[in-house]
């Protein structure tokens, strides 16, 4: 069960782009483009939260269009005449685990490598239950996910000969065409911007000198951070035999930290360093049975996402270059940064981006069966 949960968490990142996600009879797509697999989604029901759902991959009809994918409905659970609930702890950790294919070095003051941690918990419960007997009921539920890990991530960055010019192979001056047949570039011809760069950026963790082969001469274990809470709370009201209707709130919130291979102040461009998210989601719906073979439907759902992600150094203006923004939001850290046969610096060129759709969504359905008698 425990692996199960961990699954259905990772299914909710199934791109919106090929995919058409439906919960409670209204539109549950995010429609954001800046936060592609962290925001798909606006709501992202927990396992024991869900009634019903159905994936249909082909041969749906009209009214599920929209996409080349699959079709995934889902329901919200709702309480009953009796009070319910479950509570659960997903739980993995350091202890647990295996150290890995790729063992670390160890430091010169380590007796043994150590192990990338991971310490992780996927908690959540739900209740339901009975406000008036027979006719009203509430259900809500609550999901937290927090997740630290040290994983093992490899760089290429210059040796210390190298940043002094020393790159022990001819080299042309693109600009002025002069060819430095001993490999060695002038150091006046190094700017200030490049010897700052170059201080500020770790030195190799191992030594390739003597196979002069340059390539992951970097390794490092940073911490990366994932902090995801969401809750829903639904309300369902019978009014008589012929009309009921329900009320849902939804909301989510994620800050993660993709921790970059390459520590500050230069870091480095594989991973998108701060990623935030907030989905919100008001539905309602009204059924109305007009005789024993017809059925009238409305559902309204109002979903608001802000969603983005943040680069690291953006506030610090440490390696600024004219001519670039200066707005604190946008500008600081070192911006890209791209040398043949070595790992990006810098930020990803993308970042930071934001965007914040608003989604009104109503649908009428009226439902009849034919040929039959009433």
């Amino acid at each position: 069960e425990s692996g199960a949960r961990d699954a259905s968490f990772n299914v909710n990142g199934l791109r919106s782009s090929f995919n058409n996600f439906i919960i409670d009879g209204v539109d549950n797509n995010a429609y954001g483009t800046s936060n592609q697999g962290f925001s798909n989604q606006v709501v992202q029901a927990s396992p024991d939260a869900v009634q019903e759902f159905k994936v249909q991959t082909n041969n749906f009809s009209a009214e599920y269009g929209r996409a080349g994918g699959a079709v995934i409905n889902a329901a919200f659970r709702s309480g009953t005449n009796q009070f319910h609930g479950t509570a659960y702890d997903y739980l993995r950790n350091t202890a647990l685990n295996a150290t890995g294919f790729f063992k670390p070095n160890k430091s010169p003051t380590e007796l043994v490598a150590r192990k990338p941690i991971l310490l992780q918990n996927q908690f959540g419960a739900t209740f339901g239950g009975p406000i008036r007997k027979d006719k009203t009921f509430f259900f809500v539920d609550y999901e937290g996910y927090r997740r630290l890990s040290n994983s093992l991530v490899f760089a290429t960055v210059p040796t210390a000969d190298q940043r002094n010019g020393k790159l022990g192979a001819p080299v042309r001056n693109p600009y002025t065409n002069e060819v430095y047949a001993d490999g060695n570039i002038p150091t006046n011809l190094i700017t200030p911007f490049a010897k700052s760069v170059m201080a500020a950026l770790a030195l190799p963790t191992t030594n390739q000198t003597a196979t002069g082969v340059v390539s992951n001469n970097f390794e490092n274990l940073p911490r990366s951070r994932f902090y995801n809470d969401k809750f829903d709370i639904k309300l369902d009201h019978t009014l008589n035999a012929k009309l009921s209707g329900f009320v849902r709130i939804s909301h989510r919130k994620v800050n993660n930290f993709e921790a970059p291979a390459i520590p500050a102040p230069i870091f480095s461009q594989e991973n998108n360093a701060g990623v935030f998210v907030l989905n919100q989601q008001l539905a309602g719906g009204v059924t109305y049975n007009l005789s024993s073979t017809s059925l009238l439907e409305f559902r309204l759902g109002l979903s608001r996402t802000v969603a983005g992600k943040s680069a690291p150094g953006v506030g610090n203006p440490v390696f600024a270059l004219p001519g670039l923004p200066t707005d604190p939001r946008l500008a600081g850290g070192l911006n890209s940064q791209s040398i043949s046969g070595y790992s990006g610096y810098g930020r990803r060129s993308s970042n930071p981006q934001e965007q914040d759709p608003f989604v009104v969504n109503p649908r009428v359905n009226y439902t009849t069966v034919l040929g039959v008698t009433a």
